[in-house]
């Protein structure tokens, strides 16, 4: 049986007190991640997530768990704070306005890694190197969780925050979704907006593999960590 591993809101400061020495995943528990958690059943023990969206709730709901939502963007304003003061390495696409971001917040961009459109496998071939604790991950899911996993089993000591574009909404924050669809938790919805194909494929894609996924997700077993 597979324990997937919830982080609640309120529980997010003394899990990263306790844990973040070891090494680990955090990302979002979204429709993306239940479709994509169909080819990768053994997920490793050092990866936590936390509900982001109605899918993730409805699931920890079905799973006998009343767990609140927590947004990316809530999220990654809490790892800041954790990380003020120190060094993180980021991969993914970075904005100008992110940048002066983390600089407000005392955060140390050591080292930038944009990532070329490349497979998740080609990942081994390039010439990267992560020598801070923290690293954010910036790219669309299930992408960055892959990558996640992959750059893991190289540097087993590095925590990998999955945040997507939350740095973006942060930093500005007229993109961000309308306060109605973040309580409903529909802002899959408002994203659609922009690169419009691209995120209904993906978003469709995802919801089949959740979809074929059923028989296995019934088998899975939420652990909140509060």
């Amino acid at each position: 049986m597979t324990k997937i591993r919830v982080v609640t809101q309120a529980g997010m400061a003394a899990f990263l007190s306790a844990r973040g020495d070891e090494g680990l995943i955090l990302s979002a528990l979204n429709i993306f991640m239940l479709g994509h958690l169909r080819k990768n059943r053994d997920f490793p023990t050092h990866s936590y997530f936390w509900c982001d969206g109605i899918f993730g709730i409805v699931f920890s709901r079905l799973n006998g768990h009343r767990v609140s939502k927590l947004r990316g963007a809530m999220l990654t304003q809490r790892l800041l704070e954790y990380h003020r003061g120190d060094s993180i390495c980021v991969l993914g696409s970075l904005s100008d306005g992110a940048r002066s971001l983390l600089t407000d917040r005392e955060v140390v961009i050591a080292r930038h890694y944009p990532l070329p459109e490349c497979e998740v496998e080609e990942l081994s071939v390039l010439p990267i190197e992560l020598d801070t604790k923290a690293v954010l991950i910036t790219l669309p899911s299930p992408k960055q969780e892959l990558v996640a996993l992959n750059l893991s089993e190289r540097f087993p000591k590095a925590n990998f925050y999955c945040i997507g574009g939350a740095m973006n909404m942060l930093a500005h924050p007229e993109l961000d979704c309308p306060a109605l669809l973040q309580r409903l938790g529909f802002e899959f919805l408002f994203r659609l907006r922009s690169d419009t194909r691209r995120r209904i494929v993906r978003l469709l894609d995802s919801m089949v593999q959740a979809t074929l996924n059923l028989g296995y997700l019934r088998r899975c077993r939420i652990e909140v960590l509060d």
